[in-house]
């Protein structure tokens, strides 16, 4: 079955928070191991701060997820939009490029940065890689693709497709259409 568009949103942080605790708590026996192996077991202020650096970092990292919970509140706010579900909504009326990167006839939306560009403002859209180093399983280097974006304004955005090349072309070639205005229904997304 195939994901609902309305369970991006809640899955974002869903994703967010995991992270933010899964993180320290992965660390944290090495952290431990290395508190007891440092102290000899005769000082038990080593473990101590051992424990206060798992509990800072988790701290940080959900702090982290209140920043971007903000930009999220932020976007809402600019889309005019008053909670989660109005935001599910209207991505499920905008043509989706990717797994979290939509457009539609006003706005080009990157959900994991949370970032909005206004389509009318793109006055340049421009493809670019970056060569991964070769490893010892791949004897050709890996590429990521992203797309530069300038607006009327002077500001400039980056758009991260990982390795995923087609999305990246498909992406792009929505974006120059739907900023020189000539809009066609023609495309469709590759991803379903």
């Amino acid at each position: 079955m195939a994901e609902k568009t309305s369970d991006i949103i809640r899955k974002l942080k869903k994703a967010q928070k995991m992270t933010a605790i899964l993180i320290p708590l992965s660390f944290s026996p090495l952290f431990l191991c290395l508190g007891v192996l440092l102290s000899g077991n005769e000082n038990h202020m080593t473990i101590l701060l051992a424990l206060l650096f798992i509990i800072f970092f988790a701290a940080f990292l959900l702090f982290l997820c209140m920043i971007k919970n903000k930009h999220y509140e932020k976007m809402k706010q600019d889309l005019g939009l008053s909670n989660d579900d109005e935001l599910n909504y209207y991505l499920e009326n905008s043509r989706r490029i990717n797994e979290y990167k939509f457009i539609n006839d006003d706005y080009l939306i990157d959900l994991p940065p949370a970032r909005l560009y206004r389509l009318a403002d793109i006055k340049n859209a421009e493809r670019y890689n970056k060569k991964g180093p070769k490893t010892k399983h791949r004897s050709t280097c890996s590429h990521r693709y992203f797309i530069k974006i300038e607006l009327s304004n002077g500001k400039k955005g980056k758009l991260n497709f990982g390795f995923k090349e087609l999305e990246r072309e498909f992406a792009y070639r929505l974006i120059l259409k739907a900023a020189d205005g000539n809009k066609d229904d023609n495309y469709t997304s590759i991803v379903s």
